[in-house]
Parts: structure tokens; sequence; C-alpha cells
């Protein structure tokens, strides 16, 4: 029988079917996070918490399909980011300017055409490309990991083969 004509209430089931959000960490690798990540983290889920029971009293009683699911997506939000943050490691930063890169660790490169960049090593948590933040299991991260000034590292990537050359490790 052909379903055209339905109404949102008859659909209801199908939108309690939940699609989790995919590990980004292979299964037993920890979760390693800088401690700004964590309170970053920490404070997230506190909002998303926060938020919740000012969403409820907004819906009121008699919700609507929309507000249903509106409820649902925080409820993951939430339950995604109480997951991720009780399985944390945080590692602290180096007590001195270490003389290898590490986790934690920002890292000043070279291309071969002498463009610099700066990545800071951080937790799959963290990330941020725009702003430099690179996670720990990242190719250029795991390139850059245990090396010193002045190494290069080569990394394949989609455009080709690339060298960079470590400049400054902080």
């Amino acid at each position: 029988m052909a379903r055209a004509f339905t109404r949102e209430s008859d659909n209801e089931s199908l939108d309690e079917i939940v699609v989790e959000p995919k590990e980004v960490l292979p299964p037993g690798v920890k979760n390693y996070i800088t401690p700004e990540g964590a309170r970053r983290l920490r404070a997230d889920l506190g909002s998303l918490v926060d938020e919740r029971p000012h969403l409820c009293e907004a819906i009121g009683e008699e919700p609507e399909p929309a507000d249903k699911k509106r409820l649902r997506k925080l409820d993951r939000k939430i339950r995604y980011l109480d997951e991720r943050v009780s399985g944390l490691e945080i590692v602290e930063p180096p007590g001195k300017i270490p003389d290898r890169v590490v986790f934690g660790a920002t890292v000043t490169v070279a291309d071969e055409d002498g463009i610099e960049k700066s990545y800071q090593i951080s937790g799959v948590d963290e990330t941020d490309p725009d702003n430099g933040k690179i996670s720990w299991i990242s190719p250029i991260a795991r390139a850059l990991t245990s090396r010193a000034v002045g190494d290069e590292v080569q990394l394949d990537l989609p455009r080709g083969r690339v060298v960079l050359e470590i400049l400054k490790i902080e």
C-alpha cells in the first residue's frame, strides 16, 4: 500500500530511530585531551544540560512533533558529550618547552615553498583545523610526533607528497 499521504504523527516512530555519531577513535584507544579542551567540553555539556529544562518548559505539556524532535536531538547531544567526557584522558602540557613534538605542543613547519603553518597537537574532541588545532591521530600529527626542530617529514596527501621542515616547537 502506498503511503503518499500520511500525517506527521504516523511517522513518529521513524523519528525515534537515532543515528549515533560514529566514534572518531578506534575501539580501545584512549581519548586524550588537553586541560583546556576538557574544560571546554565539560562547559558545552553543562550548557546543554542547563538548556534542557528551559526547552521542556517552552514546549509545554502538548509538544508538537517538531518540538519532540528538538528535544530528542538535544538529548542525543547530551548523551554523546556525557560519554565523551566520562572517557577523557587529560594530558597535562609539558613543564618545559619540549625538544620533540609531543601531545599538546604547538609546532611550526614550513613546506617546500617556504609557507609556514603552526599546528597544536590536540585531542580528537578539540580539533579545529581552521585555528591550527589538529587531532593527535591525524596523518600530519602522526608524522610530526617525536620529531625535533630541523627534522623534515614527508606526507603523502591526495594532492601528492609534501615535505615539511620543523621550525619551532612550543
